[in-house]
């Protein structure tokens, strides 16, 4: 009988400040991106990773690369719940406020 071993999913989350001009007006945006490791901090690729903005319901979707790396970029100011789900892994969520591009 194979057994499969379930590890949280840890995500690294990080964010960049932006604003993008456009024909001489600014609106206000941000990213989030981040790494996918297990607990021994080994890349997970391949994991489904969602972003929802918990004010629109607006929701995007990737996956991870090779490195176990995401990235959404050009997301309006708000309260953002990051979730992770990959087939062997237990899922991880967490929510943030996404202010003037920071993670707070």
């Amino acid at each position: 009988m194979r057994r499969i071993t379930r590890f949280v999913l840890i995500v690294v989350l990080s964010s960049a400040a932006g604003s993008t001009p456009a024909f001489g007006q600014a609106t206000a945006s941000g990213t989030i991106q981040g790494t996918v490791l297990d607990n021994s901090q080994a890349a997970i690729s391949g994991a489904q990773v969602e972003c929802s903005n918990k004010e629109t319901g607006a929701v995007r979707t990737t996956t991870t690369s090779d490195n176990g790396y995401f990235r959404f970029d050009l997301l309006p100011i708000g309260t953002y719940t990051i979730k992770v789900a990959k087939a062997g892994f237990a899922t991880f969520a967490q929510s943030s406020e996404l202010l003037a591009g920071l993670i707070c």
